[in-house]
C-alpha cells in the first residue's frame, strides 16, 4: 500500500476561502497542503521550487490572473495538475472544461471537493500540461489570431488565413496564405481542438482543411479540392468522411 501523501498548494487571494479550503483538505486522507499563497507573484517561485502534484488555483487574482500564472509556468519542467476555483459561473468555466482542467465553484462545498479529488486520483497521470494550457489560453481569448507554439517560440495565425494543416509525426505543418507554412510543436489532434470552429474539417488521419477554401469533392475519385488564389490542391478523403462532410455542410 502506498502511504505517500499528495503535495498540494493553494493560490487564493481571499483569506476566508484559503482557510476553508485548507481546512477541508486537511481532513482528507492522503492530502498534504505544503504551501498557501495569496497572489500569482507569491506563488510562482514556490511552485518552481516545490513542484506540487496538485494546485488549487483561483481564476481571478490581484495582479496576474491564475490563467496568466499558468502561462508563466508553461515552459518549465513541471508535472502537476490544476483545479481552478472561482466564484463566477461565467465564460471561464466553459474554457476550463474544454481544456480538460477541473474546477470548483466558491464557496467550495466539501462533498464537491471530495468528488473532484476522486476524479484527480483517477486521471492524475493524464496530464499533457502544456497542451492543456495552450488550449485554455486560446479558449479564453477566442477572437482573432491563435497562438501556436513553434520550435523557437510561438507564432500568431488568424484561423481564416489557414488553408490546411498536415500531420508530421509529433508536429503539424500549418499552411496559410499561398506560400506560407509554419511547423508547430503539437500533434494534429491538438491543432484541431484549437481550430474547433465550424470552418475546419478532418478529411483523413493526416489532413485538416479549412472549408472556406473547399471548391470540389469527388465521390468517384475520393478527393476534395481546395483553391486559394492560383493554388489548387487535391487531397484524399475516404467515403465515410465524404458523408460526414456532407452532413456537416448541411447543418451549417
Amino acid at each position: 500500500m502506498n502511504d505517500e501523501k499528495i503535495p498540494v498548494m493553494i493560490v487564493e487571494d481571499d483569506a476566508g476561502a484559503r482557510k476553508t479550503l485548507a481546512l477541508y483538505l486537511s481532513e482528507i486522507p492522503g492530502i498534504e497542503v505544503i504551501a498557501i499563497f495569496g497572489s500569482s507573484e507569491e506563488a510562482l517561485p514556490g511552485i518552481l521550487s516545490e513542484n506540487p502534484r496538485l494546485l488549487f488555483l483561483d481564476v481571478e487574482l490581484p495582479g496576474k490572473s491564475g490563467i496568466e500564472l499558468l502561462e508563466d509556468l508553461r515552459n518549465r519542467d513541471l508535472d502537476f495538475n490544476v483545479i481552478f476555483t472561482t466564484a463566477y459561473d461565467h465564460y471561464a468555466i466553459k474554457a476550463i472544461k474544454n481544456a480538460a482542467f477541473d474546477y470548483l465553484l466558491k464557496p467550495v462545498d466539501k462533498d464537491e471537493l471530495n468528488t473532484t479529488l476522486t476524479r484527480f486520483r483517477a486521471k492524475s497521470r493524464e496530464n499533457n500540461f502544456r497542451d492543456k494550457i495552450d488550449l485554455l489560453i486560446n479558449r479564453i481569448n477566442p477572437v482573432g489570431k491563435i497562438r501556436f507554439n513553434s520550435r523557437n517560440g510561438f507564432v500568431m495565425i488568424d484561423p481564416s488565413d489557414i488553408i490546411w494543416c498536415e500531420a508530421d509525426w509529433n508536429y503539424t505543418n500549418i499552411h496559410y496564405g499561398v506560400d506560407e507554412k509554419e511547423t508547430v510543436t503539437m500533434v494534429l489532434a491538438r491543432v484541431e481542438e484549437l481550430l474547433s470552429s465550424g470552418s475546419f474539417f478532418r478529411i483523413n488521419r493526416s489532413i485538416l482543411i479549412n472549408l472556406n477554401w473547399l471548391i470540389r469533392v469527388s465521390r468517384k475519385h475520393h478527393t476534395c479540392t481546395l483553391k486559394a488564389g492560383t493554388l489548387e490542391l487535391d487531397f484524399h478523403i475516404p467515403s465515410r468522411h465524404i458523408r460526414e462532410l456532407e452532413e456537416k455542410l448541411d447543418r451549417s
